[in-house]
């Protein structure tokens, strides 16, 4: 009887660690579409307590032809399979993340929302950026873009970058690099660079203005990805705090 109930035990765990694994992207198209790549992806959530979906994950998108796959691996939740079609302007279709839950995304590849449907107050954004992948379709795609038109700003005419640098908990360097400036002066391009990481990131300035601030996120060459808001002192000189999805501390300091 008891030898019976030890391979009971052991089947079970067997059977538990394979529920465990998660998906592995595919090898890259020999056509790519114009969103195809791998994607580090940044979430936050709305919801101050509890398991949501957003807190302390690990998260990663792929996309290969126009579909989309991933998936986010919670702590206690547990794990959620990504799938959905990416459009030709970016746009998600029918775009969740199943598990024991169903998630559901709105917007772009790029960043959107999300809403959990078992609980309507876990809810939040995301941001993605690409990490792997020759990212020539993403380019394209992009330039195939109207361009906006340029706003007067004094930023835009005053000066194209900044350096900026990021302290990154677990990371022993200080991350050096630029922060540069749309046309528009609303946002732009970030990149950093330590002796054996690469990151890249975008930031973007608060509805409101700079003056109130904004928001930051980067993905790196070692599959890192954090997300924070800086506050501005003018229009060329700030600090900034985050988290990456390890919840580890990330702070930001750029300007002249």
């Amino acid at each position: 009887m008891f030898i019976r109930f030890l391979a009971a035990v052991l089947v079970g765990a067997v059977l538990s660690s394979c529920a465990t694994l998660l998906p592995e992207a595919p090898p890259p198209q020999a056509n790519p579409g114009p969103y195809d790549g791998d994607y580090g992806v940044s979430l936050t959530y709305h919801k101050p307590s509890g398991t949501c979906l957003g807190s302390r994950i690990q998260a990663k998108f792929w996309v290969r032809g126009g579909v989309m796959g991933g998936y986010v691996n919670h702590p206690i939740a547990g794990n959620f399979i990504v799938n959905g079609d990416v459009l030709e302007d970016g746009r998600l279709r029918n775009a969740r993340a199943v598990g024991p839950s169903t998630v559901s995304f709105e917007g772009a590849i790029d960043s959107g929302t999300w809403s959990s449907g078992s609980d309507a107050s876990c809810a939040g954004r995301f941001i993605t950026a690409l990490i792997a992948g020759d990212g020539a379709g993403n380019r394209r795609a992009a330039a195939a873009q109207p361009p906006r038109p340029a706003a007067a700003s004094p930023a835009s005419s005053a000066v194209a970058s900044v350096p900026i640098a990021i302290s990154w908990e677990g990371i022993p360097d200080v991350l050096l690099g630029t922060l540069g400036y749309s046309s528009a002066g609303d946002g732009g391009m970030i990149e950093v660079r330590g002796s054996k990481i690469f990151c890249h990131g975008q930031w973007k300035q608060a509805p409101g203005g700079i003056d109130e601030g904004g928001s930051w996120t980067v993905s790196c060459s070692n599959g890192k990805v954090a997300s924070g808001t800086f506050s501005s002192r003018g229009q060329r000189r700030g600090t900034g705090r985050g988290v990456d999805t390890a919840l580890n501390e990330v702070k930001v300091t750029f300007g002249q």
